[in-house]
């Protein structure tokens, strides 16, 4: 297994097993990557509870005024952006410097870069992985929220930060021009705040006797995206939720790009936390369709789990 800071199991609410590496601490803060992407799908669903947005369903163009003249775009939604079946023209590469993941990240002018790129494909159709839907779905909600007197971070810590009592505070990694939070990626965070976000959806939006997202909603990212997938390929994405359904041990995860994983186990009441520098294993687990490591994971905590002494 490749290095990795932290490694945790929780199970029907109570934590298992936690533990740290590489100086890691309970205290420390790492950047979340693509885990953000479901954190801010739980945003925007939130805005459409308080009223903020109309609907998921609402056109993208309201918030978008930009792309009110482009005939794609006309019919996009922002539950187009968080399915990625937007048509939105992005190449998603971590490495090579020319590309616009890159310049989103190291950039300075991040709503222009944005606003700037065109829609290539009718939207609803074609899966695509894509951190520009989930930055487009990040400029929608902070107009949305902004006549609130809310930035992004503000409503996350009044809707979800401080109701799941979380034990430290957290800080999104600004745009340099327009101060727009990044939420694509680079939530920071610590290990078990992190945590958190697999109970509530394992619990369906309810932490503590207070529903903080509708069931309705958590169910709507948990479930596959048929639209998304075609010629057999397997559903395994829905919205901002990766997921693995028909896996020997069905699960469903906040995914992040060097490793951060936060997956959850719902026939098991589990969540299972892995922090890492780097990904895992190379080779697939027979019958899991998501990365490699993530069966192994699974596989094996299952196995902890099942050998664990019965309760008197």
């Amino acid at each position: 297994m490749k290095p990795l800071p932290f490694f945790a199991i929780i199970k029907d609410g109570k934590l298992l097993y936690e533990n740290y590496w590489q100086g890691y601490g309970a205290d420390s803060h790492t950047n979340s990557f693509s885990m953000a992407k479901t954190v801010t799908t739980l945003l925007y669903l939130k805005a459409v509870e308080d009223g903020y947005i109309s609907s998921i369903d609402e056109p993208i163009t309201k918030w978008l005024p930009e792309y009110a003249d482009n005939q794609y775009a006309q019919n996009c939604t922002l539950a187009d952006f968080s399915a990625m079946t937007s048509g939105y023209d992005w190449t998603e590469d971590y490495y090579f410097p020319i590309n616009p993941t890159a310049e989103s990240y190291y950039g300075h002018d991040l709503v222009k870069q944005m606003v700037n790129r065109d829609f290539v494909e009718e939207c609803g159709g074609r899966f695509e992985y894509s951190s520009g839907d989930t930055q487009m779905i990040g400029i929608a909600l902070s107009r949305a929220l902004a006549p609130h007197g809310y930035t992004i971070s503000s409503y996350l810590e009044e809707k979800f930060w401080q109701p799941l009592g979380m034990q430290g505070d957290a800080y999104w990694s600004l745009d340099g021009a327009s101060s727009i939070e990044k939420v694509y990626c680079c939530l920071n965070a610590s290990a078990l705040d992190f945590a958190k976000f697999g109970q509530l959806l394992l619990n369906g939006g309810e932490w503590q006797g207070e529903q903080l997202l509708s069931k309705a909603h958590v169910n709507f990212m948990i479930t596959p995206n048929a639209a998304a997938f075609a010629d057999g390929q397997a559903q395994v994405y829905g919205h901002s939720v990766w997921t693995d359904m028909d896996a020997p041990i069905p699960f469903y995860a906040m995914l992040g790009h060097l490793g951060q994983r936060v997956l959850v186990l719902p026939e098991e009441n589990a969540i299972v936390v892995r922090l890492g520098m780097q990904k895992g294993l190379p080779t697939p687990v027979e019958g899991f369709h998501l990365e490699p490591d993530l069966g192994q994971y699974v596989t094996e905590v299952k196995m902890m789990l099942d050998n664990l002494p019965l309760e008197q």
